[in-house]
């Protein structure tokens, strides 16, 4: 899924989350989060700190169905002495959680960022973790999509890049009653020793497309929880699809995969 450019500043611009089961071991499950794209024509190389050392980027873990999270996995990215940036992973859980403020205790202590192609892989209390600057995954045929949806076949951000967040996870530190809710969010600093959520993504395009053109509605958006969607965002986002021609009501169909739903 995408959600690229609704965040002004890069670094807090979430633009994908995936979540799968690790290829030959369905008992543990991949986390990914990518931010800050490179997608303004002429913008300078990709820094070599790609992640905000003043920021926090979390994964919320939802294991009961309603939309609050339960969990959460906080990745920092302090810089060493020699100037280099390393990740530290924390997990938050209880009364912590919402906050964007508070720390849990650590599980994955100063992991290098990747410099370059060569991915740097760090093991530690059974989580396994990459981050780096990587190629943007999203497909993106912005020509046709703007003249009527007429595809050249062109991708728009071939060339591009993201940073990436990788975790690589236990089952059992998602919750023990499948499925679960993930989601992904970014903290920015806010003032002395405060954070504000900068930008959340979970659903594909409900930012962009729903609240598109409208950026007081996508900061509040960003700065919301899931469990306030219905409440801020129902009446918008159905005339939204009504304006399209109206609305057909679909069977629920079961999930593919049992263990995860995003939100």
């Amino acid at each position: 899924m995408s959600d690229h450019g609704d965040h002004a500043a890069a670094a807090h611009d979430l633009t994908d989350l995936y979540v799968f089961p690790k290829p030959g071991d369905r008992a543990k499950t991949i986390l990914v989060m990518d931010v800050d794209p490179d997608v303004v024509p002429g913008e300078p190389p990709p820094r070599a700190r790609p992640f905000d050392p003043d920021a926090r980027y979390d994964f919320m873990i939802d294991a009961d169905g309603d939309a609050v999270p339960d969990s959460a996995f906080r990745i920092t990215f302090p810089n060493d002495d020699a100037g280099r940036q390393t990740g530290t992973v924390r997990r938050l859980a209880g009364g912590d959680v919402a906050s964007s403020s508070e720390d849990g205790p650590t599980v994955l202590h100063d992991a290098p960022v990747s410099p370059a192609t060569e991915p740097l892989i760090t093991v530690e209390g059974g989580i396994a973790f990459f981050a780096g600057r990587r190629s943007d995954p999203f497909f993106e045929d912005l020509v046709g999509r703007r003249n009527n949806f007429q595809w050249t076949g062109k991708d728009f951000l071939a060339g591009h890049n993201v940073s990436v967040i990788v975790l690589e996870l236990p089952n059992t530190d998602l919750g023990t009653h499948p499925p679960v809710g993930i989601w992904a969010r970014v903290c920015a600093p806010h003032g002395q020793g405060e954070f504000l959520q900068a930008d959340r993504v979970g659903r594909p395009f409900a930012n962009v497309v729903f609240n598109s053109g409208d950026k007081e509605a996508q900061n509040i958006f960003n700065q919301s929880q899931p469990a306030q969607d219905r409440g801020l965002f129902h009446d918008r986002f159905a005339s939204s699809l009504q304006g399209t021609g109206g609305t057909r009501r679909m069977r629920r169909q079961p999930w593919r995969q049992p263990w995860f739903r995003t939100s």
